[in-house]
């Protein structure tokens, strides 16, 4: 059981797939956590264009904006990841590389808590945790905890 009376936890997976284990994965620890608030949010709900400098010459998307509002208003991040082909889905990468462009810094979670979750029917959600660890760091304090499944 993940438990906490202040803090504010946010669940999604890092899958663009209609069929996605880590979809289905990140909703278990949802009926088990104890927190002020817990909420779900699907990325598919926040469409990007593939990164890029000339993308950017044009802004910032408006739904990553809208993420990251979500984000800041939360304290634990808690992401399901897949692998795809020995690394994270270009759509979870896409959607990382667009939300530290909002930032000056590039410290997208920082002060964030993460919980990373990975299902895979074979070895690759261990190949992904140690990617995703490496990805993620650039843009948090810590990371707090690691599972697979």
């Amino acid at each position: 059981m993940i438990t906490s009376n202040k803090n504010k936890f946010l669940f999604f997976s890092g899958s663009n797939s209609s069929n996605s284990i880590n979809r289905k994965l990140i909703e278990i620890p949802i009926g088990k956590t104890q927190a002020k608030t817990v909420k779900l949010i699907d990325l598919r709900n926040f469409p990007v264009p593939l990164y890029s400098d000339l993308e950017e010459a044009g802004g910032i998307p408006a739904e990553t904006n809208r993420l990251l509002e979500i984000i800041d208003n939360h304290d634990v991040l808690v992401i399901a990841i897949p692998e795809h082909n020995h690394s994270m889905p270009a759509f979870f990468k896409n959607t990382i590389d667009w939300m530290s462009r909002a930032h000056s810094d590039y410290r997208v979670f920082d002060g964030k808590r993460i919980i990373q979750l990975g299902a895979s029917p074979g070895n690759g959600s261990s190949n992904i945790i140690l990617n995703a660890r490496v990805v993620l760091s650039s843009y948090l304090e810590h990371m707090l905890l690691v599972l697979q499944f």
